[in-house]
């Protein structure tokens, strides 16, 4: 039952993902559109101030009234006199379309005969209340300007209810189902340009930006539902005009003909003029957004300068909006936090004219559901059968060729694909499946274990619970660094403890010795009482493991002052250690050839290492004892890591070698072996070893009384070494080396 649930488990939360996705919660939404947000960045619509393909100028400006237009002109709202004089100067510069993007609901409270009534009563005042009166209203100034040029006129549909009803100027025809089924959100109330002003206009369009739930614009309504009819955007509306059109033509899905649909019924483009539009199932624009763009923007205070110059507006259609940031029409776009609402108008007939759409139609969706279901199967099947290894190669190569795929349909066909949730979907499947997996191999693993564990090193163990095939006697040759520590002068420990002590004190001297290993990729071979031996490069590869293994020698000699402290804390009645002496240790370091592999019968085996070099080793760190220092390197571990902090000991030739090994002291890490003060210590002791060899025993004894004067000496506890010369050239005064001497020290005399 429990096997049947882990392979269970991962095809279940596939199947929760797809369902979640057909479902589309908020948030995965969201996801979505901040993927799309992503590619708009990285590829936004490049403005050009002429149609793509032609020579032909781009036919849309921008009039801002900005923060300088208000400085010359004044606060908002402007006297409509004013934006009469705008209109009439648009018109006669030759302007083909002037749309507003704002809302003329409520009468100009500067006209004449509204401003007398706020009038106090006074002889004076009423003797000239008449004349002001007859006055041109600045509304009607407005309108009779608006009358001569072709202009749209803007409102705003809303929630709640109201008695407005905005003027519509546009014939609507369409094929396929009724787009007012798919038209959405569905507007009840409206807040619309004064009906004198409306009137006039050739075109009257929506001015609504509709913003997604993070407040920002990604699309722009082209048709919007108003009750039980149809209306155009702003955009739209202001394109109809500018072609001379009099219908705008939808085209829905047709369920009649084909009701395979289903839910992806909606809206498929509109037809305005000769350009089709293609919009969303509910009639919205997807906007490919170029970032700010001075050159589509004319400031509303130089149109009404006196050095404006027509050009700029000849044939184009001109929308009027505001920038200025105390009107309140700023946007956040994909690429901008603070957009002038006028300028997603304007875009919109930028992209039309340019014929750079961005589309996400149905199909995509239907494909976003089916990808992940497949690619999970996929995954679910490489990593049962292969691993996790292969699953998770198979499915980073998805979610890379999905990622990738996704941007070329960006940027090459402009289609809007979200490669998040089929990537998620694969993350989650892949999760689970090599969980799974893994709990299954894992109990697979547990029986060997029970059933080995008592008897086998967890190296071998580990591999055998792996691949129990691959377990065999026999062993290979590679190149290995092998260590030996031990601790001095054990015997009168041993004598002061009872064996419950004892026993503690050598777990407790073991441990951090096998962690300064572990935490050095070493593997532990054995413990010999309170010794220990280790080794490195198996069972796996370790290109640096004689640097590895010096590494943790210096780590083990860290480790070691610890416990003497706390040792000493503890015969200080301030711990619960063992109340002893200094403890110290030696620790050999070797690199050769060795065998390594499973040795032993066919009842019992174990993984271990056998060779020349671990005789070597076992030798260098008895060594210690005789130069007085904590850590022996061979020649060969040195020329492996030879930026580490050492001095030249001896050469010296072990029992049981024929040829000498020259060995040195490991003191630091590389960290020490760039201190100026251990290259001048390092300088003076090679000068003295050539001395030595020389037999120029003076100059030897010189260099050692300047290399006992230097601090770093005492701090590097080298008293001892020093010492070990100064008796040996006592002894050669007394009796000279042989002729043929060759300073080769007999370790195994002594």
């Amino acid at each position: 039952m429990v096997r049947l649930l882990q392979i269970a488990l991962p095809f279940v939360v596939l199947l929760i993902a797809v369902i979640t996705r057909a479902v589309n919660p908020e948030l995965f939404e969201t996801l979505d559109l901040k993927a799309f947000d992503f590619y708009q960045q990285k590829s936004p619509r490049i403005y050009s101030e002429v149609i793509p393909g032609t020579d032909a100028p781009m036919p849309v400006k921008i009039i801002d009234i900005d923060d300088e237009s208000l400085s010359q002109f004044g606060q908002w709202p402007w006297p409509r006199s004013l934006l009469s004089q705008l209109i009439e100067l648009l018109q006669r510069s030759g302007a083909a379309v002037i749309a507003f993007d704002v809302v003329f609901a409520e009468p100009d409270r500067t006209s004449p005969a509204r401003v007398i009534e706020s009038w106090p009563s006074s002889p004076q005042l009423d003797r000239i209340r008449p004349i002001i009166a007859e006055l041109p209203d600045h509304d009607l100034t407005l309108a009779q300007s608006m009358a001569t040029a072709r202009v749209v006129t803007g409102f705003v549909l809303t929630g709640g209810a109201n008695r407005f009803v905005p003027e519509r100027k546009t014939g609507f025809a369409h094929i396929g189902d009724d787009p007012r089924t798919f038209a959405q959100p569905v507007f009840t109330a409206a807040v619309t340009t004064l009906p004198e002003l409306e009137a006039v206009a050739l075109g009257n369009g929506s001015v609504n930006a509709v913003t997604d739930t993070d407040q920002i614009i990604r699309q722009v309504p082209i048709i919007l539902r108003y009750k039980d009819e149809l209306y155009p955007g702003l955009a739209a509306e202001a394109l109809r005009v500018g072609l001379g059109a009099g219908t705008i033509i939808v085209k829905s899905t047709d369920l009649n003909a084909d009701p395979s649909v289903g839910q992806q019924s909606g809206m498929i483009n509109v037809k305005i003029g000769n350009f089709v539009v293609p919009t969303d199932p509910n009639g919205f624009f997807w906007l490919h957004h170029t970032g700010p763009e001075p050159r589509r923007i004319i400031p509303a205070w130089k149109v009404l300068t006196a050095d404006f110059d027509p050009a700029d507006v000849a044939g184009k259609i001109v929308f009027v909006g505001a920038s200025a940031a105390a009107l309140n029409d700023n946007r956040a776009s994909p690429l901008n936090s603070a957009t002038a609402g006028v300028e997603f108008h304007a875009q919109v007939i930028e992209q039309i004219m340019s014929e750079d759409f961005l589309e996400r139609p149905p199909l995509v969706e239907d494909v976003e559901i089916v990808s992940p279901l497949l690619i999970g199967l996929v995954v679910i099947i490489v990593v049962m059968r292969l691993g996790a290894a292969w699953g998770g190669l198979v499915a980073i190569s998805f979610i890379g060729l999905g990622s990738a795929y996704s941007w070329t349909l960006f940027v090459d066909e402009g289609l809007l694909t979200s490669p998040l949730y089929p990537a998620l979907t694969t993350i989650a499947v892949f999760m689970i499946a090599s969980m799974t997996s893994y709990l299954h191999s894992e109990s697979d693993r547990r029986e060997v274990k029970g059933a080995f564990g008592r008897y086998m090193s967890p190296v071998v163990l580990e591999r055998m619970a792996k691949n129990p095939k691959k377990i065999s006697l026999g062993g290979e040759l590679r190149d290995m660094s092998i260590l030996f520590c031990d601790v001095r002068n054990f015997t009168p420990i041993s004598e002061q403890l009872d064996a419950q002590a004892l026993t503690g004190f050598v777990n407790a001297f073991l441990t951090p010795m096998t962690s300064a290993i572990h935490h050095h990729e070493g593997t532990v071979d054995k413990y010999m009482g309170d010794a220990v031996m280790a080794f490195w490069n198996a069972p796996l590869d370790d290109a640096k493991h004689a640097r590895h293994a010096c590494h943790a020698a210096l780590e083990m000699r860290e480790n070691l002052a610890e416990l003497n402290e706390k040792i000493a804390n503890s015969a200080d009645g301030t711990g619960d250690a063992f109340k002893l002496d200094t403890i110290r240790i030696g620790i050999g370091v070797g690199t050769g050839i060795c065998c390594v592999g499973n040795m032993g019968s066919e009842q019992r085996f174990d993984y271990s290492v056998v060779g020349d070099n671990v005789n070597l080793t076992s030798r260098l760190e008895g060594l210690t004892k005789v130069y007085g220092v904590v850590i022996i390197i061979s020649d060969e571990t040195h020329a492996q890591a030879d930026d580490m902090a050492t001095l030249e000991l001896d050469l010296t030739r072990v029992k049981g070698k024929t040829e000498a090994e020259r060995i040195y002291a490991l003191l630091g890490d590389e960290a020490v072996a760039s201190d100026p003060q251990f290259i001048n210590l390092r300088a003076a002791h090679d000068a003295m070893m050539t001395a030595y060899r020389a037999q120029d025993w003076q100059t030897a004894r010189e260099r050692m009384e300047q290399i006992r004067s230097m601090p770093l000496t005492r701090t590097l506890e080298l008293d001892t070494l020093y010492d070990v010369y100064e008796e040996r050239i006592a002894g050669f005064e007394l009796v000279p080396p042989a002729p043929q001497w060759d300073s080769v020290f007999e370790a195994e005399n002594k």
